[in-house]
């Protein structure tokens, strides 16, 4: 499921659809684990974005 990076395969869009059908209790806690890394990353990137398009002091 993860690259040599450590990072997820699937989008975070994929990872919450199937923990919403999860049942088992001990997978759903592995998706959510690897939702909420998907999520930081997501963030981190767009974070990352941002600051490239609007330097500061303009």
């Amino acid at each position: 499921m993860f690259s040599p990076e450590g990072k997820s395969n699937r989008s975070w869009q994929e990872l919450a659809a199937e923990a919403s059908q999860e049942q088992d209790p001990k997978k759903l806690v592995e998706l959510v684990n690897e939702l909420e890394r998907a999520l930081d990353a997501r963030d981190a990137e767009m974070r990352a974005g941002s600051k490239s398009e609007h330097p500061a002091g303009k």
